[in-house]
């Protein structure tokens, strides 16, 4: 995100620490989260598939025709079921780095504002007065 600096260095700072702040928040939550609904939907999925799969009969072709398509279809739908667990966690590793990049730039913003309020003793002096 591309900040606009104000005239009050201090009130850039403040911004900042709050941008910092949610940030933070939400390399947390990424940490902490679990889609719990996709998991177990896709996880029942696999294991329905499984069960279905020990009870159809492939021997014999006569009572159940279709049975070998069948059988395939369901296997289809349980490797559909295990994409949506791996492309889950992989959402939840990548929104992570992405918080977390978004983090250490936010850090250096800051790091950089605070530096030129300390070189620039008329901004200092604004800044002391501000808290």
């Amino acid at each position: 995100m591309i900040r606009k600096p104000t005239a009050d260095p201090a009130t850039d700072l403040e911004e900042l620490k709050k941008r910092h702040d949610i940030i933070w928040k939400n390399v947390e939550y990424c940490v902490k989260r679990i889609d719990i609904l996709t998991v177990t939907v896709c996880g029942a999925g696999i294991y329905t598939s499984f069960e279905l799969l020990k009870f159809i009969p492939v021997t014999d072709v006569w009572k159940f025709p279709f049975a070998k398509y069948a059988s395939q279809e369901i296997k289809c739908a349980g490797v559909f079921f295990l994409f949506g667990i791996v492309f889950n966690f992989l959402g939840q590793v990548l929104s992570y780095r992405a918080n977390y990049i978004a983090l250490q730039h936010t850090m250096c913003e800051i790091e950089v504002l605070r530096n030129t309020i300390e070189n620039n003793p008329r901004t200092l002096k604004n800044y002391i007065v501000s808290l």
